[in-house]
């Protein structure tokens, strides 16, 4: 009784990829990292990297789709109580819309979903009732050989786990043993770091996509070419994100094209008593910034990264690039701009994280090897001075640095030096004369603190 569950499990992608299904791994993952204690999920991440919320995300699928093929191997045994394929289809489609998907926080029927409830109740409904008709089907054959499919469902089964293990195992080998070079001074885009708190980032089309802002004179409403059409500013920007560990790879440097916020904010019109602007996504993520950093020269919304539109995963159509604080402020695929006069703690903010989330000063060894020493330092806003480095048990000596490419960017140091064998240890100085701090923290809650120190070869 295999044959209906992995129908079902193909249904599901198909309407998902397709018709903007609620997919419900995806869903129920996603609730996963909403309700965990932040401190648990900052584990993870550290533990597992970059492949911690898709490795969630596999599990998820795996343990969903699974209980189908639970149900369908014990089919036999449930037909006194259901009587008909049809009645255990509608029957598992009511769990999900009466219970499932609103304890996931979308409301009875979907209706809290981007999706909307029609669209989520719907083809729910289609993908059970295409799953009842599979089993209703498989039942009309009374397959006899029940042993022989009961092993036929545990290797189905167990190949999805190790399926799950190894796309998890594959983006780990991709994290972990990464091709050691000194970074680029602008980083490509398709190396660039991606985090959210999703286990699958939203899509967004730009057809029928609109940006609301709300401010104190009224309420806006622009389309994707009509903010191209604004006055727009390119720079480049340095992005790094909290949960970066000392010598992380959570950190890059691209050349960004957008509006000034300012701009949009005036037009809206700024109250006296404006304290915080709020950001929120198409993924139901939100933020905010206070109103004197939003009104930065350099506090931008971004339609395009290293001379090219957005890309869904780096925040298209429209992200937030805003000066001096880590990552998780600089909002991603933006639907509405509001202006507050109170203190608007985003969604991490809730979960303990900082609410202030000012960069701390960074520095990282790239390559040691062959008589040469390299890496970036980063300062936020506060720009950087100079950067040292200590071999071994000498003293600390001063790096060459490459001038920044704005006053927000990173910037490329190296030094010559016999570093075979030794241990190679970076401090930085900020252009207002204030030394990384060297006391060994971990990301939560506010960013990372340590000198990062590696062996030479």
């Amino acid at each position: 009784m295999w044959v209906a569950p992995l129908v079902y499990l193909v249904v599901s992608v198909v309407l998902w990829q397709l018709a903007n299904a609620l997919f419900m791994p995806e869903l129920l993952s996603n609730r996963l990292f909403e309700v965990l204690p932040a401190s648990m999920i900052e584990n993870g991440v550290q533990f597992l990297g970059a492949m911690a919320k898709p490795l969630a995300f596999y599990v998820v699928a795996v343990l969903y789709f699974g209980s189908y093929f639970l149900f369908s191997h014990f089919w036999y045994r449930l037909r006194s109580i259901f009587s008909n394929a049809f009645y255990a289809g509608f029957a598992l489609w009511g769990l999900h819309v009466l219970i499932i998907i609103p304890a996931a926080g979308q409301g009875v029927f979907g209706f809290r979903s981007p999706q909307g409830g029609l669209n989520a109740s719907v083809l729910l409904f289609a993908s059970h009732w295409i799953f009842a008709r599979t089993l209703q089907f498989q039942q009309s054959r009374d397959l006899p050989a029940q042993p022989a499919v009961s092993r036929t469902g545990r290797r189905i089964f167990a190949l999805a786990v190790v399926a799950a293990v190894a796309a998890a195992a594959v983006q780990g080998y991709k994290i972990v043993f990464k091709r050691a070079r000194w970074s680029d001074e602008a980083t490509p885009t398709e190396e660039f770091y991606t985090v959210s708190k999703n286990s699958v980032d939203p899509v967004v089309p730009q057809s029928g996509w609109k940006l609301n802002l709300q401010g104190a004179v009224g309420t806006f409403a622009y389309a994707l070419a009509e903010i191209h059409e604004m006055p727009s500013i390119t720079m480049f920007a340095t992005l790094a994100c909290i949960s970066n560990p000392v010598g992380g790879d959570w950190i890059g440097n691209a050349r960004w094209t957008g509006v000034p916020l300012a701009v949009l904010l005036e037009r809206a019109g700024i109250s006296p008593h404006t304290i915080d602007v709020v950001f929120r996504a198409a993924d139901g993520y939100s933020d905010s910034i206070p109103i004197e950093r939003a009104m930065h020269p350099f506090c931008i919304l971004a339609y395009e990264m290293n001379g090219a539109p957005l890309t869904s995963k780096h925040g298209f159509p429209l992200r937030l690039i805003v000066p001096g604080i880590y990552g998780m402020k600089n909002v991603k695929w933006i639907t509405s701009i509001e202006l507050v006069e109170h203190d608007y703690r985003g969604f991490w903010q809730r979960r303990g994280w900082d609410d202030e989330a000012h960069y701390k000063l960074m520095s990282r060894i790239d390559i040691a090897k062959e008589g040469r020493v390299a890496g970036i330092a980063f300062a936020g806003d506060r720009g950087v001075k100079s950067v040292e480095v200590r071999i071994g048990d000498e003293a600390w000596r001063e790096a060459e640095l490459r001038p920044a490419l704005s006053p927000i960017s990173w910037v490329l140091w190296s030094l010559d030096a016999d570093v075979k064998g030794k241990g190679v240890m970076v401090r930085m100085k900020s252009a207002d004369g204030e030394f990384q701090i060297a006391q060994p923290a971990p990301p939560f809650p506010e960013g990372a603190s340590g000198l990062h120190t590696v062996r030479g070869s």
